[in-house]
């Protein structure tokens, strides 16, 4: 997810005034690390590699990914902690030729219980003078579950003029209902998959029948849609909506 157009971050906005598109997503540290690989220290999916400093000295790096998710077989980008590797095995990661690209590859879990081959192009990532980090835009990405749901109710999603809307019924600070409505961020579809990209959303223009669901317990917030695959096929897909917040009877983004 991304940011409410009235709580851009400094750096979300200053890519906005230039016109940021989703090529801005691609990772660099590739370009002066070697030794990438990825590995589950204690649970927590973390890539490492020996980067170059300022001074052209080799120095080593990790780096804790974030918001990487299984979703019924298929690895996708939201956000909050990185849970893939639960469900995930023989995971990862293979540079391309051009070093262009960081790929991480796994066998995850579907649905059914079957084991699927998986990849998904680690973005965003560069090396900050021999230290592995997040491109600052895309340090969102590690907010938490939301939150709204549990003084909101009546929770629907509505798109207007090709804008996806979240609406709800939120408690104020007296505990009275005020109607809300915060425009969806970052939302892409990936090949028929939901997932998280960069400043506005465009899974709208090629997913239909667009909803949102709560979990039974009320811990999530589920977006489901159809979405065109690169064959043109329509697949069902899920996404979990993140980092929303009831602030006083208005949605908003956490940061």
């Amino acid at each position: 997810m991304s940011k409410n157009p009235t709580r851009l971050s400094a750096a979300m906005f200053a890519l906005t005034c230039l016109g940021a598109t989703q090529a801005l997503a691609e990772s660099s540290f590739q370009r002066t690390c070697t030794d990438i690989s990825f590995t589950t220290n204690n649970g927590t999916a973390t890539l490492s590699a020996t980067c170059t400093n300022g001074a052209g000295q080799p120095v080593k790096s990790s780096l804790v990914l974030v918001g990487l998710q299984n979703m019924d077989g298929t690895l996708v980008q939201a956000s909050g902690d990185s849970t893939f590797q639960k469900t995930c095995n023989d995971s990862k990661l293979t540079v391309s030729p051009n070093k262009t690209e960081v790929l991480l590859s796994a066998a995850c879990k579907t649905k059914t219980g079957a084991m699927k081959p998986a990849k998904l192009s680690l973005d965003a990532i560069r090396n900050d003078g021999g230290t592995l980090a997040y491109e600052p835009w895309a340090q969102w990405w590690s907010i938490g579950s939301s939150s709204f749901q549990r003084t909101c109710s009546n929770i629907a999603y509505e798109q207007k003029n090709g804008v996806p809307t979240l609406k709800a019924s939120c408690e104020n600070g007296t505990q009275q209902p005020v109607s809300s409505s915060l425009v969806l961020k970052g939302i892409q579809n990936s090949d028929g998959d939901l997932s998280l990209g960069v400043l506005e959303s465009s899974f709208q223009k090629t997913c239909n029948d667009s909803k949102v669901a709560l979990a039974a317990d009320k811990s999530r917030v589920l977006l489901s849609a159809s979405c065109k695959t690169k064959q043109g096929t329509m697949k069902p897909t899920t996404f979990v909506l993140d980092g929303i917040k009831n602030q006083n009877g208005q949605l908003a983004y956490e940061r």
